[in-house]
């Protein structure tokens, strides 16, 4: 077992549903991983050891990572927040830069506005929406715009390990038919790679008072091509 005891709650990308929520409250006193029954019971046989890992492996640089250190634990000083503000970029940002926005609204204009600039032509991909997938929570759009030489975002983790939730590249060529693809040129890599459609789905969890236990299962799916514009990103 591991665990962040700074973040301590169980993750999750999007709020948890009244029905899910009603499940666990069932199932557990709190929603902190210390209230699993599985940890309560190695707690009381004593086999539970507690090691503190020290090695990061996202950064390299040791100042960088001190100043990481220094935001998480409430510990910086004056000479950190310089730093920090030494780095922000005067007059516009360059054409590739992410901007952060408060609502999925003002990045989609953002997006949008960049998308029409370009001359090629926009290629319409639509999404296959099954069973009981809010659109609220789509994590692209149901009918997906993109053009050869668009900034893009990956918005999934490839299961070959090509590229990761937040891989950023640029639109090489668009295949559309019965089964769609992207070939991105990802940042940091020699290729570009092609990217086929990926699917999301929605599990419903209950709790099974005969069996005393937790049962999931799936009630919707999304599918849609990862790749998803990438200069304008809602971050509230």
């Amino acid at each position: 077992m591991c665990a962040s005891w700074v973040s301590a709650t169980c993750a999750s990308s999007r709020p948890w549903s009244e029905q899910r929520r009603t499940a666990f409250k069932e199932f557990y006193a709190t929603p902190y991983f210390f209230s699993s029954r599985v940890y309560g019971e190695l707690e009381v046989d004593e086999q539970i050891d507690f090691l503190e890992l020290e090695k990061i492996y996202r950064q390299t640089d040791e100042d960088f990572i001190r100043l990481l250190n220094s935001m998480r634990n409430r510990s910086a000083k004056a000479e950190d927040f310089h730093k920090l503000n030494s780095r922000i970029l005067p007059g516009k940002p360059p054409r590739d830069a992410i901007v952060l926005t408060p609502t999925n609204l003002a990045a989609d204009t953002l997006n949008r506005i960049r998308m029409d600039e370009l001359k090629t032509p926009l290629q319409p991909f639509p999404g296959a929406l099954e069973g009981k997938f809010s659109k609220h929570d789509l994590p692209s759009g149901e009918l997906l715009g993109l053009k050869v030489g668009a900034r893009v975002m990956c918005i999934a983790n490839d299961q070959m390990g090509r590229f990761v939730n937040g891989s950023l590249g640029w639109i090489k060529f668009l295949g559309t038919g019965t089964e769609p693809y992207a070939v991105v040129q990802l940042d940091g890599k020699d290729e570009p790679i092609r990217i086929s459609q990926y699917t999301w789905t929605v599990v419903r969890t209950k709790y099974v008072k005969k069996t005393d236990t937790l049962e999931r299962e799936q009630i919707g799916s999304f599918k849609q091509l990862p790749p998803a514009p990438g200069l304008g990103r809602d971050h509230p």
